[in-house]
């Protein structure tokens, strides 16, 4: 079995002028940046817009004040590698998160935007016409009450007697 190769280079497209702001996310504000790929994975292939603040945002927050955030970096990255078949191993895993930890950051959030892209793409399928064409059904009618002219009608008195009586 073959293993697939990431989408987009570790420094390739991570910076051009669509993925602008994840490049500036993923420089200026990591920690936000590694949270909204954690919640793009959970809720992948949809495309909703994906929380900066959660838990994981916190997490690697704390963890890179003690100096370790290329750890999470290299443990996200095995994760979307198997996830998604990506060849590769730990090794390279962990040079990437450590030695540059933004553009690794950068090409996962890319690679899974990329993928669900595809996903929801294959999930609706190609559009195919409708075989037979259209169909027409009539609708049941409806009994209608019309107006029928008859004798004019005679007035009647508060007791119920034709005037006159």
């Amino acid at each position: 079995m073959s293993q697939a190769e990431w989408r987009n280079g570790l420094c390739s497209n991570c910076c051009g002028a669509e993925n602008c702001g994840s490049c500036m996310a993923s420089w200026f504000c990591t920690p936000c940046f590694y949270g909204r790929i954690e919640e793009r994975l959970e809720q992948f292939p949809r495309d909703d817009k994906p929380d900066f603040l959660n838990g994981s945002c916190v997490l690697f927050y704390l963890v890179h004040c003690v100096g370790f955030s290329g750890i999470l970096t290299c443990v996200k990255r095995g994760e979307v590698r198997k996830r998604f078949g990506i060849g590769g191993n730990a090794c390279t895993d962990c040079l990437a998160g450590c030695c540059c930890l933004p553009c690794s950051l950068g090409q996962i959030e890319t690679e899974i935007k990329d993928r669900a892209t595809v996903a929801r793409q294959d999930s609706a399928g190609p559009y195919s016409q409708p075989q037979g064409g259209m169909q027409y059904q009539a609708q049941p009618q409806q009994p209608v009450m019309a107006y029928q002219q008859g004798p004019p009608q005679q007035a009647y008195d508060q007791q119920g007697y034709p005037p006159g009586k």
